[in-house]
């Protein structure tokens, strides 16, 4: 019995102490345990090391903290007790770096570039614009290719074409990186190189090179391209770096000149 259930009991007079008097103090004790605990329960809620799973979500609300999907309940749990290392970081290099640590990466392995930093399109005026860069992943540790076209659960397996990155992992990186850049800053693509080993089948509609039987992704004889992009805000001329044709940005019914949202919109969970 709970310590309530108890001293309900012995806090009866002896006139009430039968069987229907202490059934009546032992219920009414509980319901006060019961209160008792739903209490302590709800004074651990904020805390990340004494609070359950279920309230982390609102811990990293709380915290403006958002969790990575390969994080487990105790990593996540790790990041969320130092919120003031994390956001002094804000607007910085270093601040968007930490957004790729729970898949491995390092200052080492994840670049932040400005602008005049990248040379992407040979434009130098907008100076706001950033560009990320990822170096390959291996051993389990960052991003890596889908291996051969055509292999089950790789292709077709309702990820991010290309590579092991899921739906998931670019919406909490594409808000994250809105969220920790500087008001002013646009960031523009993330530049994945999938696979240290080979030189790229280029993209989605690159002649020969998708289709060929072979691993996507490799080298092609004439076509030099290791890297997918992953798109976080709209630019012009976009479709010539990106290996498609012409007429992405003026297609019909295209958002133009935005930040690329998550699947799910621009929410913290």
């Amino acid at each position: 019995m709970g310590d309530f259930e108890t001293a309900q009991v012995d806090a009866l007079p002896r006139w009430l102490r039968d069987r229907e008097g202490d059934a009546f103090a032992r219920s009414f004790g509980k319901t006060k345990d019961n209160e008792l605990t739903l209490l302590k329960g709800a004074v651990k809620l904020p805390w990340p090391t004494v609070g359950p799973d279920d309230a982390l979500a609102r811990q990293g609300r709380d915290r403006s903290i958002r969790r990575a999907p390969i994080e487990t309940s105790n990593q996540y749990r790790t990041r969320l007790l130092d919120p003031w290392t994390f956001w002094k970081r804000g607007g910085t290099k270093r601040g968007i770096v930490q957004l790729f640590e729970p898949y491995g990466y390092t200052t080492s392995t994840a670049h932040v570039l400005n602008n005049h930093e990248a040379d992407w399109d040979g434009n130098t005026v907008w100076w706001s614009r950033f560009f990320i860069f990822l170096d390959p992943g291996v051993f389990g540790i960052g991003f890596t290719d889908d291996k051969n076209w055509d292999d089950a659960g790789n292709y077709d397996d309702g990820g991010v074409w290309d590579s092991s990155a899921t739906v998931a992992d670019l919406d909490y990186l594409r808000a994250s990186i809105r969220d920790m850049k500087w008001p002013g800053a646009y960031p523009v693509a993330i530049a994945a190189f999938l696979d240290p080993n080979d030189n790229g089948d280029g993209f989605w509609n690159s002649g020969g090179f998708y289709d060929d039987g072979g691993f996507w992704d490799e080298f092609e004889e004439g076509f030099y391209n290791d890297v997918t992009y992953w798109l976080l805000g709209e630019t012009w001329d976009q479709h010539l770096w990106l290996g498609g044709g012409a007429g992405i940005w003026d297609e019909p019914g295209a958002v133009w000149g935005d930040f690329v949202p998550p699947t799910g919109g621009w929410t913290v969970e």
